[in-house]
Order: C-alpha cells, then structure tokens, then sequence
C-alpha cells in the first residue's frame, strides 16, 4: 500500500509555508530606547605651573635598533 501527495495537498502545503516564512521576515522590529543615566565622575582642574621648569640634558633612544637599507 503506498500514499502519494496528490497536487493540491502539495500546493497547500507549500502555501503555508511560505505564508510562514513570509510572516516571519515582515515584523516590525521594537526600537528599544535606552535612557541614559547621568554618573557623577571626579574631575581635577589643572592649573598652569608656578614656572618651575625642569630640564634633562641627554638624547632618546629606543632599547633595540635596526640598521635598515632599502635599494
């Protein structure tokens, strides 16, 4: 004994898929708004210096070196 799918079964079916995956993919989406909430931080004000300088005689180097030659 062996059942088929006649046509029509098929077509609805197949229908109804697509009803399900078209209604699926067509949603709104829901904006979510997000408040912000306002944290306190700590802040230093910075004020000009009282003229001390400071002053290092030397020259800056990096620990390694490489000699490069380019053609």
């Amino acid at each position: 004994m062996k059942r088929t799918i006649n046509g029509s079964a098929l077509r609805l079916a197949a229908a109804l898929a697509l009803l399900i995956i078209l209604g699926s993919c067509g949603g709104e989406e829901k904006e979510e708004t997000q408040v912000q909430v306002v944290r306190p931080v700590k802040t230093i004000t910075l004020g000009g210096g009282q003229g001390v300088g400071r002053s290092f005689p030397g020259k800056v180097q990096g620990s390694q070196r490489v000699n490069l030659s380019f053609r």
